[in-house]
């Protein structure tokens, strides 16, 4: 005979197939201990295992369907009335919020302080870059015009250090007639080591946004997959917390890093603000201009029913709401007759 396993609020239950009741395991009785147990039930799962083998029962397999229509008749027996069951399972959703508020609290604390750090490196990186770039050109300044890219240009004088050591092929015939100084053996050790830490920054910097992605990922799923996960972060550093963040309304989402432009637009000066550092994301930036406000309207205002969801215990739901997302800026893109609703009316004469 196949036996199914059920976990519900008061236990984990075993039925057969016709949901009859052949053993079970219960819960404590208070909530603390009931939502303690939901969090890591598996020695409950493992003794009602045992106790159904010790039956006889070997065909044992977990359900989240069979014996639910009877979890209120089993309640019954066990002496829960439906008002007190009822109480009960509110009682545990809220001890769950409470929970998952005080872990996510804590976790977007370091999200602030990791994206924080990301930024002190990207200025520290800038300024070690533009002294390589002025110091190595010198050496060799028809690199330092050739290379855009500043992460490639480090690694190169990291790897090679004199110009006559380079080995890609774009820049071997440039170094030849190169019109920059000759530098001697213990200059490019200087200058290797100075390159070599630069790389190791960037290895920290990478390292560090996918640290961040992680954790945005564990504590707002469905906010990451709207914002991207640094994006999202850079939202909840902004704001000072993920509490503070689900409380904002999408408007406020939109704008949100353009708060300088959007005062000189209430003052009388300039033109109405369409986007803050929403303006970063990747649909904003793919879209043509006369789209990107009303794109911007889209993803915030999915952006705001999303962090709401994370941050007040819903489950994820990052796929679905991600294909709505993308279903909606297509039908934004595709509609050639939408005027853009952040336009700035012309003003009367």
């Amino acid at each position: 005979m196949k036996v199914f396993i059920t976990e519900t609020f008061l236990g984990i239950f075993a039925f057969n197939e016709k949901e009859e009741l052949l053993d079970k395991v219960l819960f404590p009785k208070d909530v603390k201990g009931i939502v303690d147990t939901l969090e890591n039930p598996e020695e409950f799962k493992k003794e009602l295992m045992e106790n159904l083998r010790k039956k006889g029962y070997k065909e044992i397999e977990e359900s989240t369907h069979v014996g639910k229509s009877s979890f209120r008749r089993i309640a019954k027996n066990l002496g829960y009335s439906d008002i007190q069951l009822n109480k009960l399972l509110t009682e545990i959703g809220i001890e769950f919020t409470r929970r998952r508020i005080k872990q996510t609290v804590k976790k977007d604390k370091i999200i602030i302080q990791a994206i924080d750090a990301i930024d002190e490196l990207d200025k520290s990186i800038n300024i070690f870059v533009a002294r390589l770039r002025e110091w190595y050109g010198l050496h060799f300044p028809e690199l330092e015009q050739s290379v855009d890219k500043h992460e490639k240009f480090v690694k190169l004088v990291s790897d090679y250090g004199l110009r006559d050591n380079i080995k890609e092929k774009e820049f071997v015939e440039i170094a030849k007639t190169s019109m920059g100084i000759d530098l001697s053996e213990k200059d490019q050790e200087i200058l290797q080591e100075y390159a070599t830490g630069l790389k190791e920054l960037y290895k920290v910097r990478e390292h560090m946004e996918k640290y961040v992605e992680k954790i945005m990922e564990e504590i707002a799923p469905n906010f990451s997959a709207l914002a991207t996960p640094i994006l999202g972060a850079r939202f909840i550093a902004l704001v000072g917390g993920l509490d503070k963040l689900a409380k904002k309304p999408s408007s406020t989402l939109q704008l949100m890093g353009a708060e300088k432009a959007l005062f000189r637009y209430l003052s009388g000066r300039g033109r109405s603000p369409k986007f803050g550092i929403l303006f970063t994301h990747p649909e904003i930036q793919k879209a043509s201009g006369d789209k990107r406000g009303r794109i911007a309207r889209i993803l915030a205002s999915k952006m705001s029913i999303a962090v709401k969801m994370d941050y007040y215990g819903s489950e994820d739901k990052s796929e679905q709401l991600r294909k709505d997302l993308d279903k909606r800026i297509k039908e934004a893109l595709e509609d050639k007759h939408e005027h853009n609703r952040n336009e700035e009316p012309k003003k009367k004469v």
